[in-house]
């Protein structure tokens, strides 16, 4: 009975946010994550990103 529950619960916790990110890209936004609310166009993220190195350490 506990392996049940334990497979009921680990199958919402990964299928919610499947079905959330199936969802949001049915509605067309580019970027998921992106904080630019549903208006990114998808090229927000051309650039290469910096190492955190280069952050930190390239003043």
């Amino acid at each position: 009975m506990i392996n049940i529950i334990v497979i009921l619960i680990l199958t919402v916790v990964i299928g919610l946010p499947i079905a959330y990110l199936v969802r949001a890209k049915k509605n067309g936004i580019a970027c998921v994550g992106c904080g630019a609310s549903g208006t990114c166009k998808g090229s927000c993220h051309d650039e290469p990103s910096k190492s955190l190195h280069d952050l930190y350490y390239d003043k």
